[in-house]
C-alpha cells in the first residue's frame, strides 16, 4: 500500500483568476490590495507577478498586461514567469473580474492553511526540546499560532473610515 503524497493547500485557478482579474479590470486591485500579498501565493511565478502589480499600484500606474510585462522585463523577471505568453494565458482564462474578491479570499485561505501547517511543524519541534523550560516552550508555541491567527484576522477588520464614507 503506497502512502499518499501530501501537497500543501493551494488553488492555481484562484491564483490565476486574481492575477487575470487585476490585469483586465483597472479597479480590481483596490478590492484585494489589503487582503492578499505576494507571500500568499503558492506559486513563485504568481508571487512575482503580484509583486509587479503591487509596485505599479503603489506608483499609481495603470495595471494591465503591458505595464505588468514592462515591469517584469525591466526587473529581469519576464522570462522567469513564462514571458508575456503566460500573462496572456492568465488574462484569457478570466471571464470577468467581478469575483476578484472571492478569488482573493480563496488564495488567502490556502495561504493561511499553509502557515498553519508550518506553525504546527514548528510547535512539534518544540516538543522535542526536553532541555528547555516547558513554560517557555508553551509560550513559543502560542506565539507561533498567534502569528497565524493575527495574519488571518487582520484582513477581517474594516477601517471605520470606510464604513463612515459609505454612508
Amino acid at each position: 500500500m503506497s502512502e499518499k503524497i501530501k501537497v500543501p493547500p493551494h488553488n492555481i485557478e484562484a491564483e490565476k483568476s486574481v492575477l487575470g482579474s487585476v490585469m483586465i479590470e483597472k479597479n480590481a486591485i483596490i478590492k484585494i490590495a489589503d487582503l492578499i500579498h505576494p507571500e500568499d501565493f503558492y506559486y513563485d511565478t504568481h508571487a512575482t507577478i503580484y509583486t509587479a502589480m503591487e509596485d505599479l499600484f503603489n506608483k499609481r500606474s495603470p495595471i494591465d498586461i503591458l505595464t505588468v510585462s514592462g515591469w517584469l522585463k525591466d526587473n529581469g523577471k519576464l522570462d522567469e514567469i513564462g514571458g508575456q505568453t503566460y500573462l496572456r494565458e492568465i488574462c484569457d482564462e478570466v471571464l470577468t473580474a467581478s469575483h476578484v474578491y472571492q478569488y482573493g479570499l480563496i488564495v488567502k485561505q490556502k495561504s493561511t492553511l499553509r502557515k498553519l501547517i508550518s506553525a504546527g511543524s514548528a510547535i512539534t519541534g518544540l516538543g522535542f526540546k526536553e532541555e528547555d523550560e516547558v513554560d517557555e516552550l508553551v509560550d513559543q508555541a502560542e506565539q507561533e499560532l498567534f502569528k497565524v491567527s493575527q495574519a488571518f484576522l487582520r484582513n477581517r477588520f474594516v477601517p471605520i473610515k470606510e464604513i463612515l464614507n459609505s454612508w
